[in-house]
């Protein structure tokens, strides 16, 4: 609260509504509320709204605010930062270009030379920006994975899925790599929980702020920036009622609150972070899972390579198909356990590749690729054939050096065929797939069936068996949504989920109106009495309607 103190009543650059005010929150930590107080000299929010205009809640000038393009002047008048950045470029160990580079971790490391500077005494720094590392980012306390203390924690949410363990490894890389580069490097004085404390705080507080570009039309460039007072805001997309903008003249950043009707004297104010809640990837980067009152959510199932068949995985690889499900996670207000849909998308559509029967699978590869290295003077035609099949299907590689090899050698699809109406076999890359080959209703309750469902029991099987998932509040919800999929006497749900998404795919079908009619009466009344039966407090969302 310092920071906010020093604001309101010593700093005059950033402009507040005086009915704000900024106090804890149920959320954790603090929020931004609304006080209609019709004693204040400023016309309260009834009398705003009556000519339809939205409320100004605060307004922050530009170079109060923090992104490459604000800290740019500091670069190039501060002798030893603009030398600092000219090191980072060329440090080889820590290799920032190649392996970090971004706008959010260029920032990062901004926070992190500023701070360690103002502790060895430097006077010709910003004070507005120290005082905000000071006062905000040291202080913001989020439950990321990074910013876990227990290390039986930190190992359990490593254990998670291979994907954890890849976003778990860079963000230590950095963080771990950003600190001995300061402290060795560059001689600065900086501790490790200090670096990971600001690199939380500030991959979870950043803002996409747009800045137009030419004043004659709406192109516009999007700045990753740090807003102080803004991002004190919090995100909840169901009663979301402010929006942040730019005034075009000045450039400042406002928050302006929505004309609505807000019967309430006090009432706290919503942004969205993002209009599409991803839930995963909200607990990795903010330390928190939104609440699911009147928004559908997106769970991202991730598919573990080692429960995937090799022949499955094979494909997968040469399509370059990411191994995931997303799940929809309907509103569960009043329900024990998460109501969960399969998205029909892209997605699902190339999952069920296995399952085509017209798919050809490429037997004289090996001698057909060696031929046509020899055609292009390769020097080693043979050892590069077998090399690159042998990553593609061997199945036994590392995964992180497969990654790295898979993305190295950027190899097209060359092992199936498609075999048109014509009889004509053509190679094809993924877009091919979506275009061309027919993956209709019955191929992908056949994936959902055959391989989903199992999946799913084996994934719950290895949470309940193998991660102490109590204080992993992503890992707990991930339980609750594979029980959903999986509890006993599910057919009549799962059921209605494949047929509804598969009579329904805009890819490879006509759509048509979705009655009880095309459903089919006995299926609605068998899902209707299993709601019944199994759950009377279960809120069945998506019932086809009559």
């Amino acid at each position: 609260m310092d920071f906010v103190n020093w604001i309101k009543y010593t700093n005059n650059n950033i402009i507040l509504n005086p009915n704000l005010v900024i106090k804890d929150t149920g959320y954790g930590g603090l929020g931004v509320f609304y006080q209609n107080n019709n004693s204040c000299t400023t016309t309260s929010i009834n009398t705003h709204t009556n000519n339809n205009a939205n409320i100004e809640l605060m307004r922050i000038p530009k170079k109060f605010t923090f992104s490459l393009d604000t800290l740019k002047p500091y670069v190039n008048e501060l002798p030893f930062i603009k030398g600092a950045l000219m090191q980072l470029n060329i440090d080889a160990e820590f290799n920032f270009v190649n392996k970090y580079l971004s706008e959010t971790t260029l920032l990062v490391y901004y926070m992190c030379l500023f701070f360690s500077m103002s502790k060895l005494g430097h006077q010709d720094l910003p004070q507005f920006l120290i005082r905000y590392i000071k006062q905000v980012l040291l202080k913001t306390n989020i439950c990321k994975p990074i910013m876990y203390e227990d290390e039986e924690d930190l190992e359990d949410y490593w254990n998670l899925s291979y994907s954890a363990q890849k976003r778990l490894s860079k963000e230590y890389g950095f963080v771990t790599q950003l600190y001995t580069f300061l402290t060795e490097s560059l001689n600065l004085s900086i501790e490790l929980d200090e670096c990971k404390q600001i690199y939380a705080a500030v991959t979870s507080r950043v803002l996409e702020i747009p800045e137009e570009v030419n004043r004659n039309n709406d192109d516009f460039t999007i700045n990753t920036t740090l807003v102080p007072m803004l991002d004190f805001v919090n995100h909840d997309n169901d009663q979301k009622n402010a929006y942040f903008d730019v005034d075009r003249n000045t450039n400042d950043v406002l928050l302006l609150l929505e004309n609505k009707n807000q019967q309430e004297s006090v009432f706290e104010i919503f942004i969205s972070y993002d209009p599409v809640e991803e839930l995963a990837k909200f607990d990795f980067t903010y330390g928190f899972i939104p609440k699911n009152l009147h928004h559908e959510q997106i769970f991202k199932l991730e598919l573990s390579p080692s429960l995937v068949p090799k022949e499955h995985r094979i494909l997968y690889k040469w399509f370059k198909i990411p191994l995931y499900v997303n799940l929809k996670v309907l509103p569960y207000s009043t329900s024990p356990i998460p109501i969960v849909e399969i998205e029909d998308s892209d997605q699902l559509v190339l999952l069920s590749l296995p399952y085509v029967n017209d798919l050809i699978y490429d037997t004289e590869l090996e001698e057909k690729l060696i031929k046509d290295l020899n055609t292009l003077k390769h020097p080693n035609p043979r050892v590069y054939a077998l090399t690159v099949i042998d990553i593609m299907e061997a199945g036994n590689t590392d995964e992180n050096e497969e990654d790295a090899l898979l993305n190295y050698i950027d190899f097209p699809q060359l092992r199936y065929s498609y075999e048109d109406s014509t009889g004509r076999n053509n190679k094809l890359e993924k877009q091919d797939v979506l275009n061309l080959v027919n993956v209709c209703a019955e191929i992908k309750k056949k994936f959902i069936n055959d391989f989903l469902l199992k999946y799913c029991k084996k994934r719950l099987e290895y949470l309940e068996n193998e991660v102490d998932t109590k204080n992993i509040a992503i890992a707990n919800l991930e339980m609750d949504i594979l029980k959903s999929l999986t509890m006993n006497n599910s057919t009549a749900k799962m059921d209605y989920i494949q047929d509804y998404y598969c009579s329904s795919s805009s890819t490879n079908s006509e759509n048509e109106d979705y009655t009880v009619e095309t459903y089919g009466k006995s299926q609605h009344d068998k899902l209707e009495d299993w709601v019944k039966e199994h759950n009377d407090s279960w809120i069945w969302k998506n019932i086809p309607p009559v």
